[in-house]
């Protein structure tokens, strides 16, 4: 019935239009809070709306790339296009801070005391 590219973009359009949904249902919901009145308020509501639609899309792709599912891409694209792009920005943020902290404590791991009291001078009489 349909040949690749119709079914990609068959695909492709469903999340855009399941992130849409998503998107409006999170204003709704409160999930997302719109700032302003007036046209600011629409601006606001449309930037929110495509962020959820940006995370739909991320949230799909990650999805389908890792289970090779395009219903469950789909649907958890939904479950975060609905929960918003700001909740998505908060748990990247705490997740990479998470990273950059296990990083920097192996690092300091690693150092020997004699190297460490080196460095340590090397930054105070930098500063």
């Amino acid at each position: 019935m349909f040949n690749n590219i119709d079914k990609d973009a068959f695909i492709y359009a469903l999340v855009a239009f399941v992130g849409f949904i998503g998107g409006i249902l999170g204003i709704g919901s409160g999930n997302t809070k719109l700032k302003g009145s007036g046209w600011s308020r629409f601006i606001s509501g449309t930037v929110a709306t495509l962020s959820s639609m940006l995370v739909c899309l991320t949230v799909y792709e990650i999805v389908f790339f890792m289970f090779h599912s395009s219903g469950l891409g789909i649907a958890l694209g939904g479950w975060g296009a609905w929960l918003g792009a700001e909740w998505a920005k908060k748990k990247m943020d705490k997740f990479l801070d998470k990273k950059i902290e296990s990083i920097s404590e192996k690092r300091d791991d690693e150092f020997e005391d004699d190297e460490r009291r080196e460095y340590e001078e090397v930054i105070h009489r930098q500063n």
